[in-house]
């Protein structure tokens, strides 16, 4: 259910942002990670005073379901801005406003290894659309087919820099191993 490739790198991001992130752990088993999450939350809504919790489903109805669960559980506003939103204009949209997006595992057919670490721009995005119609994949990534990492946003004070990227392949799926990461001044202005 959860991100996991380059999670560790997050905090540079909210770094990056502005805002403090608290990284999770919990176990990866079906349904018992969901108890898990909803005891961390409980204890971050006591620690920070919560007043809700943002969901980036875009069309998995798996996902939104059990944040929703733990939003009435702990009686928090969900925030789900992107639900039910068209892939394709997601991300037109942040290619527009010049994300820089790297892709940090796959494991749909059709993605193959060239797809770690690269970059999400207009080209890519082309053959990811002609892709996903080809082996019916979601264009939104939104169930597990690839995952990616924000580098750069136009919202960002500064970049994300991945140091000593090895692709590793497993046949026919794989990830970006990702030696460690640092903030540095943005690329793009904003």
């Amino acid at each position: 259910m959860f991100h996991r490739p380059c999670v560790e790198f997050t905090p540079l991001q909210g770094e990056a942002l502005g805002i403090p992130v608290r990284i999770v752990e919990v176990s990866g088993e079906k349904e018992r990670e969901v108890e898990e999450l909803l005891e961390a939350v409980r204890r971050l809504k006591r620690e920070y005073g919560l007043e809700g919790l943002a969901c980036g489903a875009i069309q998995s109805q798996y996902q939104r379901s059990r944040v929703e669960r733990i939003c009435s559980q702990l009686k928090l506003k969900m925030l789900s801005p992107l639900w039910g939103n068209p892939p394709e204009s997601l991300l037109e949209e942040l290619l527009s406003l010049r994300f820089d997006v790297v892709f940090t595992s796959v494991s749909a057919l059709g993605l193959d290894e060239r797809w770690l670490g690269r970059r999400l721009d207009r080209e890519a995005l082309k053959e990811l659309k002609a892709l996903g119609e080809k082996f019916r994949f979601n264009l939104a990534l939104d169930g597990g087919e690839a995952e990616t990492f924000v580098r750069e946003a136009c919202f960002f004070k500064r970049r994300v820099e991945l140091e000593g990227l090895e692709k590793v392949w497993l046949g026919d799926w794989g990830y970006l191993k990702v030696s460690g990461a640092k903030l540095t001044s943005k690329r793009y202005s904003s």
